[in-house]
């Protein structure tokens, strides 16, 4: 037990217990600890760029996250013991395990939906970026226009002049 003030003294007169072993962890884990374990394992999550505006700094961003993410294991916790009361004991249990699982998926969805955010926006500025160069081809061409016109309307003055002289 990590708890226990003698855990020290055990640890270090049982380098064993580091080098060969295997711990089958039965029973739940503390509020802080699934809090800080989903701190530690969403830490390459960039929350605050997902949600620009909400949080202050990234500290608080990640605890929010975390702290999100053991309210949702604890009501699958809490769902799950009713449903097994309720059929008399039959059922699954949820472990550690399956909250260590739910942040894997979590971290694997988070990325999948990222990539996918990141190749539409890199669409729509294509787009954008297009739309902003025909309208200054647009611009252009209607200015050059503009300056045609006025030619036109002195050629054709011109030619009108030109055109009464002669039946005139």
């Amino acid at each position: 037990n990590p708890h226990s003030p003698d855990f020290a003294n055990r640890t270090a007169t049982s380098p064993a217990l580091f080098n060969r072993c295997t711990i089958d962890w039965f029973g739940d884990w503390s509020r802080d600890t699934m809090v800080r374990v989903a701190t530690e394992l969403t830490a390459r999550i960039d929350v605050l760029d997902a949600n620009p505006g909400r949080f202050d700094d990234r500290d608080t961003a990640q605890l929010s996250l975390a702290s999100c993410m053991h309210k949702m294991h604890d009501a699958v916790m809490r769902t799950n013991a009713r449903v097994r009361q309720q059929s008399g004991n039959r059922g699954t249990f949820v472990t550690p395990r399956h909250y260590l699982d739910f942040i894997q998926h979590f971290h694997a969805l988070f990325k999948e939906k990222r990539s996918a955010t990141n190749d539409l926006q890199r669409h729509l500025n294509g787009g954008l970026s297009k739309l902003r160069e025909t309208t200054t081809k647009v611009d252009e061409q209607q200015a050059a226009l503009d300056k045609k016109k006025i030619v036109l309307a002195e050629t054709s003055r011109a030619a009108t002049e030109m055109l009464t002289m002669i039946v005139g």
